[in-house]
């Protein structure tokens, strides 16, 4: 029976792609959100806030780098585990 379902069905796997820290990044920084702050930051350097554009280019990026090690933190755990189940 075993045999049967699995010659139908398939073995029961769930791939997780584990993807690059630069295609991470890439889809971080297209995100409407700072894409926005790209553009605040262009309008304070533009009327001279130069400390403000600052803060907000220290908290983007900062922003971006924390995203990005949790998420390639949770995905590598995900795959290792899903990988363990098998």
């Amino acid at each position: 029976m075993l045999f049967h379902r699995r010659a139908v069905y398939g073995r029961n796997t769930i791939h997780v792609p584990v993807r690059s820290i630069l295609s991470l990044l890439l889809l971080e920084v297209i995100n409407p959100f700072y894409i926005f702050q790209v553009v605040s930051i262009m309008i304070w350097i533009v009327i001279w806030y130069y400390f403000y554009a600052a803060a907000i280019a220290v908290m983007s990026i900062t922003g971006i780098i924390i995203t990005i090690t949790q998420t390639r933190k949770v995905i590598t755990v995900n795959k290792g585990f899903l990988d363990n189940l098998v």
